[in-house]
């Protein structure tokens, strides 16, 4: 660990460069902002959300055979064409899984006044499903037509703890980022 003072005309300030280090902080701390200068020049600076794990509550187990549900905290939104199918394709690769509380808009590019959503609270739909029934309403109630296709969704069901995981490494996840983000059922 390395600490150094800088002083300027009104301030003083100490910063210190941590390597393999826990930090340790208030508290009431909700932020640690780093910075990073290169001969006295700051290059880049970033503040970094803070959680604090509960003394004794131990990490979510997941068993591999059980049905598992992850609902997040806010609705994941996918806001254009592309990232809707790249989330559709995602979900697809998962046989069994489901979704839930979800809302599909399909827009008229051209009149976005005209538009249709398919929304659900507890019915629960498989991806090629849904892709298909978007795919039938993009062909008939907007055939001919530029259509964007905008996508959220807060609950996902998964036939097995590992396709849970499996889940987790598609999307290149973090199991403490996941229980800040949402809430894992079993």
């Amino acid at each position: 660990m390395k600490s150094a003072t800088r002083r300027t005309a009104r301030t003083r300030r100490r910063a210190a460069a941590y390597t393999a280090a826990r930090l340790s902080c208030p508290k009431d701390c909700r932020f640690v902002r780093v910075a990073v200068f290169y001969k006295d020049h700051l290059v880049s600076e970033e503040n970094i959300v803070v959680t604090s794990a509960t003394a004794g509550t131990p990490p979510v187990e997941i068993d591999d055979a059980k049905p598992l549900e992850y609902t997040l905290n806010t609705r994941k939104k996918c806001s254009h064409t592309e990232m809707a199918y790249s989330e559709f394709a995602k979900l697809k690769q998962l046989p069994g899984t489901y979704i839930r509380q979800f809302t599909v808009t399909i827009i008229d590019k051209r009149t976005p006044e005209k538009y249709m959503e398919i929304t659900t609270a507890k019915v629960e739909w498989d991806a090629d499903s849904l892709q298909a029934s978007v795919e039938l309403i993009r062909d008939s109630a907007f055939s001919g037509k530029e259509v964007e296709v905008m996508f959220e969704y807060k609950t996902i069901l998964f036939p097995t703890g590992e396709a849970f995981k499996e889940w987790v490494e598609v999307n290149k996840l973090d199991a403490s980022e996941l229980e800040n983000k949402g809430t894992i059922s079993q």
